[in-house]
């Protein structure tokens, strides 16, 4: 479980006993041991088996968190329990086709938004965008971290959808992902639905009286993604990316003629082994030669996380872009 962002890793058994869908078993570390109801600490262990493939390495992982948490983090990604021959739990999610995520897409429902209202006159405007597998709730904390209670805090949800580099199982994400190499593919329709619905928060805070020039727009990961798409199609006050990456990198212009002033801070960890410190970087020079005003911080030793230091930055940031108005 990383910072902002989930990521399942998985032990691959050998055995093709399984090969249409993705299981996953429930055990204690210790190896094997049915779950008991009053047990505090598990692991996930899984096999993946999408057809053609099973006999492909998955990189090894148990991830142990308390039982409660796995059980809601299972059913958070589309799995179903059963109970298994053995007395094990077991979680499992049939493979999604190319048309049944067609359809799951046309299907996708937005949840409601986590807001956190200001203690003073409302004058200013943030929509932050969590990372893949989080949701609203994971980030809202930040807005007490900030002390700014001029501003009212908007953390949208994305819809669970089916996500590629996670061999398919459903998970919240603002798009999908194929790749978090060297290329990134990205799911153009995914991001663009995505961008409506800060679109939509963007026309939400303008209709209480808030300025474009005093709504910030930021995001984690993929949602900071989503965020440096919103400088092509929303006017915006600035937009913060954390450990994120430019979409559509091979689509100029980056920035509509509103934005071109636009501050944007661009934070990564050079330590990060999601997305590769030198995909942030690279991206902070594409906007940066695209004549946009970016801000790039390094943070040695930060993995794919956030940091104290970090905090203080997007607070010192924020304070320039929205200073509290007497």
């Amino acid at each position: 479980i990383l910072h902002g962002e989930t990521q399942l890793g998985v032990h691959l058994f050998p055995t093709v006993s399984c090969p249409s869908r993705s299981c996953f078993s429930m055990h204690r570390p210790d190896g094997g041991v049915p779950i008991r109801e009053d047990s505090s600490t598990v692991a996930i262990r899984g096999c993946l088996h999408p057809p053609g493939r099973a006999n492909r390495r998955f990189d090894e992982a148990t991830v142990r968190i308390h039982r409660d948490l796995a059980r809601s983090a299972a059913e958070g990604l589309g799995m179903r329990t059963s109970l298994g021959r053995c007395g094990r739990v077991q979680w499992s999610r049939r493979c999604v086709s190319k048309r049944e995520q067609t359809r799951t897409r046309a299907a996708m429902a937005y949840p409601e938004p986590v807001v956190v209202e200001p203690r003073k006159t409302h004058t200013a405007s943030v929509v932050w965008l969590h990372g893949l597998g989080d949701s609203g709730h994971g980030w809202a904390s930040i807005s007490a971290q900030l002390q700014m209670p001029w501003v009212r805090y908007v953390f949208p949800t994305a819809p669970n959808r089916p996500i590629t580099i996670n061999q398919g199982m459903s998970m919240p994400g603002w798009f999908d992902l194929a790749d978090l190499g060297e290329n990134f593919v990205d799911d153009k329709q995914g991001l663009m639905e995505s961008v409506r619905i800060v679109q939509d928060i963007v026309e939400q805070e303008v209709s209480k009286g808030i300025p474009r020039e005093r709504i910030v727009v930021g995001g984690f990961s993929q949602g900071g993604a989503v965020a440096l798409q919103t400088l092509r199609s929303i006017p915006v006050g600035g937009i913060v990316a954390l450990s994120s990456w430019l979409p559509l990198v091979g689509e100029k212009p980056y920035a509509i003629s509103e934005n071109q002033e636009a501050p944007i801070l661009f934070c990564h960890g050079d330590n990060d082994e999601v997305v590769h410190f030198h995909v942030g970087e690279g991206s902070a020079e594409k906007l940066q030669a695209d004549g946009l005003k970016v801000d790039f911080k390094a943070f040695p030793g930060m993995a794919h996380e956030a940091c104290l230091e970090e905090i203080v930055e997007i607070k010192n940031f924020l304070m320039h872009a929205l200073p509290e108005l007497e």
